[in-house]
């Protein structure tokens, strides 16, 4: 950070994408988009017996801007949109609505083991200067899951405090 903030040549860099191995990319990909379709796949095959539903994918704002250190998780949110736009288009005849959700920090036990340097490094980039609540990420769920959503299909939502505006 600290060649960064000199306006001199970077000398060092992180190069995790060239270290990343074949295992650690197809885990990340399996777990998020490939757990993310086998849910859709079964939840649809109720769906579509009632011609009605909402399915809410759970995908992050790495899927909308990237992410340094972790692309194979970037890639995996991203593809979540993908194909939640794609299922969207695909389900709206049989009024079965398909949305995304894509938090930003959000204070949870996967966050809680970060060093309070990092945490405070994140927490200067995020315009509200604070770490979303996981109630704040329920009330988007709950929003996208009634019927005051009725309208919303093949889209995201974003809680994030203003780190991703796009």
């Amino acid at each position: 950070m600290q060649e960064l903030l000199s306006g001199g040549p970077i000398k060092s860099h992180w190069d995790v994408t060239t270290s990343l191995s074949d295992e650690e990319w197809r885990q990340m990909i399996d777990v998020h988009l490939g757990g993310t379709f086998f849910c859709t796949r079964e939840a649809l095959k109720l769906m579509v017996q009632k011609n009605r539903g909402s399915i809410i994918n759970m995908s992050s704002v790495a899927g909308l801007n990237g992410i340094a250190l972790a692309a194979h998780y970037g890639a995996a949110k991203g593809g979540i949109l993908g194909f939640t736009r794609s299922v969207a288009l695909e389900m709206a005849t049989r009024n079965i609505r398909v949305n995304a959700i894509c938090p930003g920090c959000i204070e949870t036990p996967m966050t809680e083991y970060f060093t309070p340097f990092l945490k405070m490094s994140i927490t200067a980039r995020i315009p509200m200067m604070r770490w979303g609540q996981p109630e704040e990420i329920a009330a988007t769920a709950l929003f996208l899951a009634s019927d005051d959503s009725a309208y919303y299909t093949g889209q995201w939502l974003s809680p994030n405090g203003g780190l991703f505006t796009g």
